[in-house]
């Protein structure tokens, strides 16, 4: 009996796993539309290249960068703003768990010299108008516990959505209004004084820095310290490196 569920169970993995991928890639496309994208070499540089790759901008203005990966059946789509704009940073993650429901874990990064609690412009316009959704988005599953890195702690804001239990419908739903909000936010987005850049340069990379301190913690402990560390870089992409979203 168990013998002959096994082709069953390998088609039900390969079609969820396309889904998934599908969605990734529908997510990067409407990133892409907002913010056109372009290939870089640092994945393979890293030979990181079988799990995903780091994107420019077109004509820089408005990032960084972003990271497209998948660790495991885990998919990833990360948008790493330049410094002259407010912007938080988007982290998007989700896959299918051991019990075949899915989870999902998003974020917009708070970014800016200061701590969030003392920038009420930073709050009035990026978090506070996002909180509902962020309860009604958390109330559709199980909650999932925050992680155990002190690092990628550090990186977690308000915002924070990590819930488990999901349909891939729930997971597709929340995902997409999650990339359409910080789509909404490149769009309206005006220029920051150019006084208040070096701020945002800083704080940045430190952030960055924690993050892939904890991406380096979590693939190590799955993986092992050579390939965690090359998971870890494609994840996070280049560090104190000039920012391209720079502008003039």
């Amino acid at each position: 009996m168990l013998a002959a569920s096994l082709p069953a169970l390998s088609t039900s993995f390969a079609a969820t796993s396309s889904s998934l991928k599908g969605l990734q890639d529908s997510l990067w496309s409407k990133i892409n539309a907002r913010t056109p994208l372009k290939d870089t070499d640092f994945a393979s540089a890293f030979g990181a290249s079988e799990y995903g790759q780091f994107y420019d901008e077109v004509s820089p203005q408005y990032l960084t960068g972003v990271t497209k990966y998948t660790i495991g059946s885990t998919h990833s789509l990360d948008c790493w703003m330049g410094p002259s704009n407010d912007i938080p940073n988007s982290l998007l993650s989700f896959g299918e768990d051991e019990d075949g429901t899915f989870s999902l874990t998003c974020d917009m990064v708070t970014r800016g010299s200061t701590p969030i609690g003392s920038d009420p412009q930073m709050i009035e316009k990026y978090y506070a108008p996002a909180m509902a959704w962020a309860s009604a988005a958390s109330s559709q599953g199980k909650p999932l516990p925050p992680p155990t890195s002190f690092n990628s702690r550090v990186v977690s804001s308000p915002l924070r959505v990590s819930v488990g239990g999901l349909s891939f419908e729930n997971v597709e739903t929340l995902a997409n209004e999650h990339v359409d909000r910080w789509c909404s936010y490149v769009e309206d987005c005006q220029p920051i004084a150019a006084r208040l850049r070096g701020g945002f340069n800083a704080r940045d990379d430190k952030l960055r820095q924690y993050f892939y301190r904890g991406k380096v913690e979590e693939y190590t402990a799955l993986f092992g310290e050579e390939e965690g560390r090359t998971m870890a870089a494609i994840s996070t992409g280049p560090i104190s490196e000039a920012y391209v979203g720079g502008g003039s």
